[in-house]
């Protein structure tokens, strides 16, 4: 029986945010006509390309120049363009592992957004951008040792992304990581359904050797690791042919 090492969840949780960063949607609701020069598109296929070659501090010089050139004013689209700015740039601190700092500008990010997009019963978190954000800013938490804090946040996200496009990528990968929130806080049981369906998802999204599939693998091995649950490692292990040299 193959006994895979120890999987670091704070790495796939990282691995996850810089996918995010690269491949995300990059919409943004009700932008409108903005007075400012910023070329969203031009900036964050820039930002793609950075977070790819892990120029991490290059492209946070270009999202702050981009957040500096967004007019501070009372315009919704101005309002909007720099808290999405904000959150790019947290997911690109985050991937620099300077949670700290990613923090900061991912609350600012949430807290704008949550004053424009006003929760609504059936959407906790109100709009897609604002559950983008709370994604963020929850997974922030998530690899900074707080589940608790992260559990709510990413609950809402996850009702948006469900709402939005069920069987999407990005929800796909924003239910492991949300299955990592709750074996975080040893709700195995509930976890293993979220955290299952993640990878499944991906699988028929992706395609088995896809990185963000495997990362969700690793999330499914990574739970049942903290399970104690051997036999359900094996059963994964040996239905996807991971070898040592992925471990």
């Amino acid at each position: 029986m193959i006994r895979p090492r120890h999987i670091s969840i704070t790495c796939l949780a990282v691995a996850a945010l810089i996918i995010g960063a690269c491949h995300g949607p990059h919409r943004i609701a009700d932008s409108g006509a903005s007075g400012t020069t910023f070329d969203r598109d031009k900036t964050f296929a820039r930002i793609d390309a950075l977070c790819h070659a892990k120029e991490h501090a290059k492209a946070e010089r270009v999202l702050r120049e981009a957040i500096a050139s967004i007019p501070a004013s009372d315009s919704r689209a101005d309002r909007i363009a720099a808290a999405v700015c904000r959150r790019r740039l947290a997911q690109v601190l985050t991937a620099a592992r300077r949670f700290a700092d990613a923090e900061t500008e991912a609350e600012i990010a949430y807290q704008a957004l949550h004053d424009l997009y006003q929760p609504i019963e059936e959407y906790p978190t109100g709009d897609e951008q604002l559950a983008r954000a709370a994604w963020v800013l929850g997974e922030i938490r998530l690899l900074t040792g707080r589940p608790a804090e992260a559990e709510e946040l990413l609950s809402g996200a996850i009702v948006w992304f469900e709402g939005l496009d069920a069987m999407s990528a990005d929800t796909a990968v924003l239910l492991g990581v949300y299955g990592d929130c709750l074996a975080q806080l040893g709700k195995y049981s509930d976890a293993e359904d979220t955290t299952v369906q993640s990878y499944l998802r991906l699988v028929k999204l992706k395609g088995d050797k896809a990185p963000e599939t495997l990362d969700a693998l690793q999330r499914v091995i990574f739970l049942y690791q903290a399970w104690d649950r051997p036999d359900k490692v094996d059963e994964y292990l040996t239905s996807s042919g991971l070898t040592d040299s992925r471990r």
